[in-house]
């Protein structure tokens, strides 16, 4: 096997290859979990987790991004005790909140089975801020190694208290979802610890530094609090209005089509940022995007393809009958989970532009719009048509990020549109087998026949770019 030769292929390789196995620790533990936990059970952990990550958004102000930028790691480290000391008051903040209003916010979801677990809510915020810190340090320092691993002993971690914990219902999911989301905070943490500069910095230069990048509270957290609100809001409304079980239904669809995401997506995009500032100051970011966007659409039109065939058929294989509804939402999901694919690791080129701004207007944009429609499919009462509007909004909503993006870099509207189609035309190759097999739903062989072999054709695909293609 041919090793990637450029500095930014090993690093995605080794984040992807970590990240490949906790993704298959959670694949493999996913069809357990769901015989072991019910439609409710993952509704009230999908709600937890959707207030937790509009607190965590905002845990630092946002002022992580930063980390990665500044020249020298004296400046760097004072950020990331910056980032530490907003983590501690932000804790404390949602400590108060949830013990001030926290039975009247259950009262006003509607969500009663909520108020047991709020109690877990700033202990899940001073975990997830603490962690998103020291990953950011360990991106500007190019620890992909130890981001791998970390990523793995989450998984192992999260897992390991949800299935062993299955008794206890509820709490052992959220417990799972908050010790996975702290493992590895001290692996990160070690080489921050050990630069002089973090047990030696001032409140000078810590204001020096928080009034330098002062975009970032001022945009960019708005800009990624209406991202999580967008991503979050359907869970606690269907909770709300269609009860738990719905919520988890969706919850499940999404966090199984967003396993992309985590996987390459973030790999991707973690390795991206610690170029593009690079490239930016070189002038060679037209050719990093280019190369990293076409990479991102080859991978992604593939699945998105198979999974637009027949994904209710595939859930209830896998997860079981009563969680067929929750293919029909990701079917719907499908197209915008694979934009987001392809465009999210591309999303820190606000930060390095220093468009803080333009990134806070589309996000803000995108949830405004994203609200209207929920209300729109609520008032019809007719979740799968809410779903559906839902997931356009954020098809239209990406293409245009991706265009403004392409621009942005210097690159063109026109290599966006050749890339897309090449992958689309290749695409639809590798998946008829699928879409033949599906024609017969009655006759399980032949849907599990075309299956492996659109399957078998589309790793050979992707084995013969990722080795040949350059």
């Amino acid at each position: 096997m041919n090793s990637p030769k450029s500095n930014f292929a090993r690093s995605v390789s080794i984040l992807v290859g970590g990240t490949a196995g906790a993704q298959l620790i959670t694949i493999a533990a996913t069809p357990l979990l769901t015989r072991l936990y019910t439609p409710n059970d993952f509704g009230v952990l999908a709600v937890y987790m959707s207030v937790l990550a509009l607190f965590t958004v905002i845990a630092s102000l946002r002022y992580e991004l930063a980390i990665p930028l500044p020249k020298s790691d004296e400046d760097a480290i004072h950020i990331v005790v910056l980032c530490l000391f907003i983590t501690l008051l932000m804790t404390v903040l949602s400590l108060t909140i949830v013990l001030i209003w926290g039975e009247k916010g259950v009262d006003i979801l509607n969500i009663p089975n909520l108020a047991a677990y709020l109690w877990l809510l700033p202990v899940g915020v001073f975990f997830s801020g603490i962690y998103q810190t020291f990953n950011y340090w360990a991106i500007r320092t190019k620890q992909f190694p130890v981001l791998a691993r970390t990523k793995i002993w989450q998984k192992i971690a999260a897992v390991g208290i949800q299935v062993c914990g299955y008794k206890f219902s509820t709490i052992s999911l959220i417990v799972g979802q908050i010790v996975g989301q702290g493992a590895g905070i001290l692996s990160l943490a070690r080489t921050a610890i050990s630069n002089k500069s973090f047990f030696n910095w001032d409140w000078k230069d810590l204001g020096k530094q928080a009034k330098y990048y002062k975009q970032y509270p001022l945009y960019s957290t708005w800009s990624g609090f209406a991202n999580s609100a967008g991503v979050y809001l359907p869970p606690l409304l269907f909770a709300s209005l269609f009860g738990s079980a719905s919520a988890g239904l969706y919850t499940l669809a999404h966090s199984i089509l967003a396993l992309p995401i985590s996987f390459i997506g973030s790999a991707v995009g973690n390795v991206f940022l610690s170029h593009a500032a690079e490239a930016h100051r070189n002038n060679t970011l037209q050719k990093l995007f280019e190369d990293v966007f076409s990479r991102l659409v080859m991978i992604a039109i593939p699945l998105v393809l198979v999974l637009l065939i027949d994904t209710p058929k595939v859930f209830e294989i896998v997860f079981g009958s009563e969680w067929r509804e929750a293919g029909v939402y990701g079917q719907w999901m499908t197209l915008w989970l694979g934009l987001v694919l392809i465009g999210s690791p591309l999303s820190s080129i606000f930060s390095v532009l220093e468009k803080q701004l333009h990134g806070m207007i589309f996000q803000v944009s995108m949830t405004l719009v994203r609200i209207a429609v929920l209300v729109m499919g609520i008032v019809v009462g007719d979740i799968v048509l809410t779903v559906a509007l839902f997931s356009m909004v954020g098809v239209v909503f990406w293409l245009l990020f991706i265009f403004w993006a392409a621009k942005q870099c210097n690159s063109s509207v026109k290599f966006v549109i050749q890339c897309f189609l090449k992958s689309i035309t290749l695409g639809i190759l590798l998946v008829l087998p699928f879409f033949i097999g599906s024609q017969f739903p009655d006759n399980i062989y032949i849907w599990w026949l075309s299956a492996c072999v659109t399957s078998v054709m589309i790793l050979g695909y992707y084995i013969y770019q990722l080795k040949y293609v350059k």
